[in-house]
């Protein structure tokens, strides 16, 4: 849990008190299916929009022309705002402050912003493809991650359920603590001392 201090540092670093924000966290490139984010959110109804910024942390990665020109008339009009790095002490808070954290990727090994959003009690839509659905489980909701339609639609029921984002945000922190350094310590424990007993 981000604690108070945290929350201000994030306030401070933002230069604002930010709205409930959609959160976006990963090099904004094809592969983590930019493009198709930024269609999604533009389909959103004005209200959820002007409700709702979408918040891009991470740096450019390559081929960002497929996706510059929406990109910049968000920012325009002030519908989203790129972040670019951020520190590591102001993530729990950044993420505490999200409305949700979308992340429909088209290629992912882990896919480690989704945990660590889910540790700190933010709700997240991922792709229903790659290792998103071994990794979250139950404690996410899915799009495909092909179909624009499919991730607004997601959007719009993390904006509109409180019901829904409360539900996966304590069955997120439960998911989380599977991954902890801590368990996975024990849990080698555990396996070496089997192993030493032949």
């Amino acid at each position: 849990m981000a604690s108070a201090g945290a929350e201000a540092d994030l306030v401070q670093w933002l230069g604002t008190d930010p709205p409930p924000y959609f959160l976006f966290l990963a090099t904004l490139e094809p592969r983590k299916n930019i493009g198709r984010l930024l269609a999604a959110y533009a389909a959103l109804p004005d209200r959820l929009r002007k409700e709702h910024p979408l918040y891009l942390a991470g740096s450019f990665g390559w081929r960002e022309a497929e996706f510059s020109d929406v990109l910049k008339r968000l920012v325009e009009i002030g519908e989203a705002r790129i972040l670019g790095f951020v520190p590591d002490p102001i993530l729990p808070a950044l993420f505490r402050r999200a409305l949700a954290l979308i992340y429909p990727s088209l290629y992912e090994g882990f896919g480690l912003p989704p945990v660590e959003a889910m540790a700190a009690g933010c709700s997240v839509l991922v792709s229903n493809v790659t290792a998103m659905p071994e990794v979250c489980g139950d404690a996410a909701l899915y799009c495909d991650p092909v179909d624009v339609s499919s991730i607004r639609d997601g959007m719009l029921r993390l904006a509109e359920d409180t019901d829904l984002r409360n539900r996966l945000s304590q069955a997120g922190r439960a998911r989380a603590s599977l991954y902890s350094w801590d368990r996975t310590g024990a849990e080698i424990l555990a396996l070496m001392r089997e192993v030493a007993k032949g």
